[in-house]
C-alpha cells in the first residue's frame, strides 16, 4: 500500500543523531553505536525517548538493528563470544535519586532483556575476555545523593557479576546484593569527540544527522529539509545529487509566525501547514481559562488578536493541553492534533524498547471561522506530523505508523507501518509532492519519498479496520459556550497523563 520509492539522506550512521560512544567487534563483525536523535524540546514534541543504540555491518555500514533507550546510554560493549550486547543506561533525577538499566541486547534473535531488579544507573559495562566471557564488570551509581554526599555524581560502586550462560538472564535476575562493590570514581565511557572521530575513521565524509522537522517539495523539483543542527538540505528529484547544507545552531522560525514576525506578547505561534493566515494559542480572561485558537491580524503596526474558536472542542475533551500539528484546507477548515495534560487517555509501555509514556491524540477538523466541528478522531501516541489535501488527511504517529483518514468524514482510509532502509521508523514531517506521491522525514534523519493510494485509487486499497494505537472515531458534540475577554498567556507546556492502558 504505501511503497518507499527513494531514500535521501542515506548516510551511514544517520539513525542514531549525535553520537555518544562507539565500539566494535572483530568477531561478531559489527558496530554499536549510541547516540541521541535529537535534543531540543524532542521529549516534548515527540514523547519518544531520543537516546538509541544502532547495530552496523562493519562490511557496508548498514544499520541492521536500531534499539531505543528510556534512559541516557552511557557504555556499550559486545560480549566477546556470545551474540549480545550489553548497555549500561541511567541518569540522576534530579531530585534524589540515580535510575538506569542494564541491558543485554540479543541481537541475535532482537530480544531485550532489562536484567535489573530494580533500577540504577549503570555507568560503565566490560566483559572479561577471558574465561569465555563470564564475568561483566559494572561501574554503578550509588542508589541516591544522599549516599555518597557531593561525590555522588562520580563515584559509584565496581561490581562484578558471573554467568555461565548470559543467554539465559532473564528480566530482574540481578538483584542490588550482585550490585554492591569496592566504592571507586566511576569510569564513563562517554566521549562525543572520540566517538565522532571514531565514526569519521569508518566513513570518510560522515556528519551528524538530528531529526527532520520539515519537508517540502519546490517547485523546480527539488526536495528541501530542516532539521536539527542543520537549517537547511536540498537534494536534486531527479538524480538525488549531494546535498547542499548550512549548519546553523537552532531551528528556523521555531517562535515565529509564517510571515516572520514574532507573535504578540504572551501568545503562541501555531504551527500550521499551508496556514493561510498566522495562527497563535491563548487562554480567554475567564474563570475556567479554556485555551482558544485565535488569528493575527495582519498589516498593523502593532497586530492584534482575533479569538476564533477553544482548542477543546466539547467538554469531555476540556483538558486538553496542547496543539503538535495542525493543517489549514485553503482557509475553509483547520485540522489539528491536540494531546491531553492530565486526564486523557493514555499508554505507557513497559520496557526498554519505548518510553514509558505515549499521550493519547485527538485530531479535530473544524470550520473556519466558526470552528464548527466536522470530525474527532483519537489516536495512541503522539501525531508528529500532519498533512492534507481535499481528500485525504495524512498522519505521522510516535508509534512508526502512517494513517490516512477521509477528510470529509474523519473514516480511517488505511495504516502502514513506516519502514525506511529495511528498519522501522518513526516520520517526523510530512509533504505531499504531487498525487500519489508524500514526503517523509523521519527522527531517524532520512527523508523517504513514498507512493501512497490516492482517493480515487482506494477501491483497489479497501480500508481496514484500524491496526495498533488507532482507538476510535469520535462523534463531534457542540463546544461549551464561553466569554469573549481576553488576556495573553503562555500555552504551550505541561506533562503527560499519568493514567495507564497497557497494550494487549
Amino acid at each position: 500500500m504505501v511503497t518507499v520509492r527513494r531514500v535521501f539522506a542515506a548516510d551511514p550512521f544517520t539513525e542514531t543523531g549525535r553520537p555518544v560512544t562507539v565500539t566494535e567487534s572483530e568477531h561478531h563483525g559489527l558496530v554499536a553505536v549510541a547516540g541521541r536523535q535529537g535534543w531540543r524540546e524532542w521529549d516534548r514534541r515527540t514523547r519518544l525517548s531520543p537516546h538509541v543504540v544502532g547495530l552496523y555491518d562493519r562490511r557496508d555500514l548498514t544499520c541492521r538493528l536500531l534499539l531505543r533507550s528510556r534512559f541516557p546510554v552511557h557504555a556499550v560493549d559486545f560480549h566477546p563470544r556470545l551474540p549480545v550486547l550489553a548497555i549500561g543506561t541511567g541518569r540522576y533525577g534530579g531530585g534524589f535519586f540515580y535510575n538506569g538499566e542494564l541491558l543485554l541486547w540479543h541481537f541475535g534473535s532482537g530480544r531485550v532483556v532489562s536484567a535489573l531488579a530494580d533500577t540504577r544507573e549503570i555507568r560503565s559495562v566490560r566483559w572479561r575476555r577471558w574465561r569465555e566471557g563470564r564475568v561483566l564488570d559494572l561501574a554503578v551509581a550509588p542508589v541516591h545523593e544522599e549516599e555518597l554526599g557531593r561525590e555522588s555524581h562520580t563515584v559509584g560502586y565496581d561490581a562484578m557479576l558471573e554467568r555461565d550462560d548470559w543467554l539465559a538472564v532473564g528480566e530482574g535476575d540481578i538483584s542490588w546484593q550482585e550490585l554492591d562493590g569496592p566504592c571507586r570514581e566511576s569510569d564513563d565511557p562517554r566521549d562525543e569527540t572520540r566517538a565522532r572521530e571514531h565514526l569519521e575513521g569508518l566513513s570518510a565524509g560522515w556528519r551528524e544527522h538530528g531529526a527532520v522537522w520539515s519537508v517540502e517539495a519546490l517547485a523546480d523539483g527539488r526536495i528541501a529539509a530542516s532539521s536539527e543542527g542543520v537549517a537547511m538540505t536540498m537534494w536534486s528529484s531527479v538524480d538525488g545529487a549531494p546535498p547542499v547544507a548550512r549548519p546553523e545552531s537552532r531551528s528556523l522560525l521555531d517562535s515565529a509566525t509564517p510571515d516572520g514576525r514574532e507573535p504578540p506578547q504572551g501568545w503562541t505561534a501555531l504551527p500550521v501547514r499551508r496556514a493561510s493566515a498566522s495562527y497563535v494559542t491563548g487562554v480567554p480572561d475567564s474563570e475556567d481559562e479554556d485555551r482558544w485558537v485565535a488569528l493575527v491580524e495582519p498589516d498593523r503596526d502593532e497586530p492584534t488578536v482575533r479569538p476564533l474558536f477553544p482548542l477543546a472542542p466539547s467538554e469531555e475533551t476540556a483538558d486538553l493541553a496542547e496543539i503538535g500539528a495542525a493543517v489549514d484546507l485553503d482557509g475553509g477548515a483547520l485540522i489539528y492534533a491536540a494531546s491531553w495534560l492530565r486526564i486523557g487517555p493514555a499508554l505507557d509501555v513497559d520496557g526498554p524498547m519505548a518510553d514509558a509514556r505515549h499521550a493519547a491524540t485527538l485530531v479535530t477538523r473544524r470550520r473556519l471561522p466558526d470552528g464548527e466541528v466536522g470530525w474527532q478522531f483519537v489516536v495512541g501516541g503522539q501525531v508528529l506530523a500532519i498533512e492534507a489535501d481535499a481528500a485525504i488527511v495524512h498522519l505521522s504517529l510516535s508509534s512508526g505508523l502512517l494513517v490516512a483518514l477521509d477528510a470529509t468524514t474523519g473514516g480511517v482510509l488505511w495504516t502502514h507501518p513506516l519502514v525506511v532502509a529495511g528498519l522501522p521508523s518513526t516520520g517526523s514531517a510530512l509533504a505531499l509532492a504531487g498525487t500519489g506521491r508524500l514526503l517523509v522525514g523521519t527522527a531517524e534523519g532520512r527523508v523517504a519519498e513514498c507512493a501512497v493510494p490516492a482517493r480515487g485509487e482506494l477501491t483497489a486499497y479497501p480500508g481496514a479496520p484500524a491496526e495498533g494505537p488507532v482507538f476510535r472515531l469520535v462523534p463531534p458534540k457542540p463546544p461549551p459556550p464561553h466569554l469573549l475577554g481576553f488576556r495573553a498567556e503562555f500555552l504551550l507546556g505541561g506533562t503527560v497523563g499519568g493514567g495507564r492502558l497497557r497494550h494487549q
